[in-house]
């Protein structure tokens, strides 16, 4: 393994479409402007592979001045996990960077994120989710929907993990839900922002699509990516720690609310919810943005979210893509998943 030359490696998936590039854009400019020592990582973007492969790099002049860095899945993942092996590949790379961290596509970094290491140290980094997957009654291929505690230990079981310890409270508990047997989960995090040392993030990486396919085996979950996360945190006895929210805050005025401290420190902006700004519409192209960008907003987090796009805006390239490379089949798939993420916030 070569000796680091960046000092974390920052790895992200999206999907091959004008307003994911878009996206991505949007992100690793936020990041070679705002993550302070952190600004000079390398920015890894993993593709799904709706289309045969082709030089993004070469396309778009934007995507070499912020020095990404293109990989599309390999056929192999994507025929057997579509989407769903996409979010995970990105686990499975060898790392040659000190530190590790994963965001969406629909982020922003608007701090510094060098202080991650010393807030993690040797633990697995991640904000919890919004609530439970439990929350959406999805029955179990045995025909039953299983709830609160009993959801996590079917689960844990078809890993052959023993039940695991309810620590963790849900961090949309009592906005989003209200239901006490839903109010703690184990180490269950948001797929927007996680973190941790290359070692820490590689163990758990060994284990991520072994774990997927628990999942599956069980449920056939939109969540399937986080839960297999977990299963994989316990089945390595990784350690983990909570993060404050300010690693990835939701553009939900209902959280500004609750989690008043970390708006006023954002780190990770994560723009999943729909209210006066809407992702879908808002990020389609760059028109879409400059429109959004020109419409007075009154929410508190919609507000700064368009004052941290407005400080991007400038330089930024048109993400069209060239007709020989679209791909209109995946939209919806992408779409319908997002849905279920804004609802959730998992």
């Amino acid at each position: 393994m070569s000796t680091p030359q960046h000092p974390a490696e920052i790895h992200v998936v999206a999907a091959p479409t004008e307003a994911f590039l878009l996206r991505v854009q949007l992100l690793a400019a936020s990041i070679r402007r705002n993550a302070g020592d952190f600004a000079t990582s390398r920015i890894v973007v993993t593709l799904s592979r709706d289309v045969e492969p082709w030089d993004i790099d070469s396309a778009f002049s934007w995507s070499r001045e912020l020095g990404i860095e293109w990989r599309w899945v390999d056929a192999q993942t994507w025929a057997d996990h579509d989407m769903f092996g996409s979010a995970l590949k990105r686990f499975t790379y060898e790392v040659d960077a000190p530190y590790v961290i994963h965001l969406d596509a629909d982020t922003l970094v608007t701090g510094p994120l060098d202080r991650l290491p010393s807030v993690t140290r040797d633990k697995f980094g991640g904000v919890v989710a919004h609530v439970a997957p439990a929350a959406f009654q999805v029955p179990f291929r045995d025909g039953r929907i299983h709830d609160g505690a009993d959801y996590w230990a079917q689960l844990h079981e078809a890993a052959g993990l023993d039940a695991p310890q309810l620590t963790s409270e849900h961090t949309g508990w009592g906005l989003m839900d209200a239901d006490p047997a839903r109010r703690w989960c184990p180490p269950y995090y948001n797929l927007g922002m996680l973190a941790g040392e290359r070692g820490v993030m590689q163990r758990v990486g060994a284990q991520v699509m072994q774990q997927m396919a628990t999942v599956e085996s069980r449920i056939d979950t939109h969540f399937r990516c986080q839960l297999a996360v977990a299963l994989a945190l316990a089945a390595t006895d990784t350690p983990s720690t909570d993060l404050s929210m300010r690693y990835n805050f939701p553009n939900d005025e209902r959280f500004a609310g609750r989690y008043r401290e970390a708006l006023l420190d954002v780190r990770v902006l994560h723009y999943l919810r729909d209210g006066e700004f809407e992702r879908e519409r808002d990020t389609a192209s760059l028109s879409a943005l400059d429109s959004f960008l020109a419409r007075p907003i009154t929410s508190a987090v919609d507000s700064q979210l368009q004052r941290t796009l407005r400080s991007l805006r400038s330089g930024l390239g048109d993400t069209k893509l060239p007709d020989a490379h679209y791909a209109p089949g995946h939209a919806p798939a992408i779409a319908a998943l997002a849905a279920v993420a804004e609802v959730q916030g998992g």
